[in-house]
């Protein structure tokens, strides 16, 4: 279970987390530099926090097609990460979540 920030009421702006509808807390998308031949770590190349919006009440599926997606974060990253320098190559990997942006 992720940890939350439901414990610390007077916290404001924390979205949903997790499958608790209680559980409160924000995600953070984070991007690392890794060197593809010999896997050390770089460093941190891009990193984003973002509060989960909850899914407004009778929202249909075509109104959820309109608005702004959270795998838009990955988009996000690419771009502030903008291009390889000449004779290098960005190999970006991603979790499930970033098969779904444009």
């Amino acid at each position: 279970m992720p940890e939350t920030l439901s414990k610390h009421p007077k916290t404001k702006g924390l979205g949903p987390i997790g499958r608790s509808k209680k559980a409160q807390g924000f995600f953070l998308q984070s991007v690392l530099a890794v060197d593809a031949q010999t896997a050390e770590i770089l460093g941190l190349a891009y990193e984003e926090p973002f509060v989960r919006q909850p899914v407004p009440a009778g929202e249909t599926h075509a109104q959820r097609l309109q608005r702004d997606r959270e795998s838009l974060v990955w988009e996000r990253a690419v771009q502030a990460i903008g291009p390889a320098l000449s004779k290098s190559q960005w190999i970006h990997v991603g979790d499930r979540g970033a098969d779904i942006f444009r």
